[in-house]
């Protein structure tokens, strides 16, 4: 008697098994909004989800809506758990240089940063030290986990967040 090999039956029958397993990767949509004094954050405000748990860390940018998608090393979405929440002011407002922050093809061969790159870099690190204050800035302490009261869990919290911050907020209220 011979075997006879039906690739149609074959490709329908792992579809459906495929189908009852479940094909999630583990990663889950998550978006949400972020406001300060009642108006959408500024364009390039950082979201990130420190994971409390064994989860992955992700994090989201904030477009000029204040609204946000997470990605979490380099896959759309996030690891259903717990985490704590840290906003970064956006650097959009550090003047960037004359020439742009991309290196020419020659400066990237000899590997030369393109000029004032590093006057560049050091003023966002004095900006982010220091961020501006009053409306629409987000106060400093939100952006370490060890300072920031912001919580979200996927699990009873859902994936859309919404996050309403002021900006004289101040540590613990």
């Amino acid at each position: 008697m011979l075997f006879r090999f039906d690739r149609g039956l074959l490709l329908a029958s792992s579809a459906c098994l495929l189908a009852l397993a479940g094909c999630s990767t583990g990663y889950e949509t998550l978006t949400g909004t972020v406001t300060v004094d009642g108006k959408p954050a500024a364009a390039g405000v950082m979201v990130q989800f420190v994971p409390e748990g064994n989860t992955r860390p992700a994090e989201g940018i904030v477009d000029s809506t204040g609204r946000f998608t997470v990605t979490s090393v380099g896959k759309a979405g996030v690891m259903p758990g717990a985490y704590k929440i840290c906003l970064i002011n956006s650097t959009e407002s550090v003047p960037k240089p004359a020439g742009g922050l991309e290196a020419t093809e020659e400066q990237e061969a000899a590997g030369i940063a393109p000029k004032g790159w590093f006057e560049y870099q050091a003023a966002v690190e004095r900006f982010l030290a220091r961020p501006p204050t009053g409306e629409g800035w987000i106060p400093k302490f939100y952006n370490s986990p060890s300072t920031s009261p912001l919580r979200w869990n996927t699990e009873t919290d859902g994936f859309e967040v919404t996050l309403e911050v002021t900006s004289d907020d101040k540590p613990g209220s």
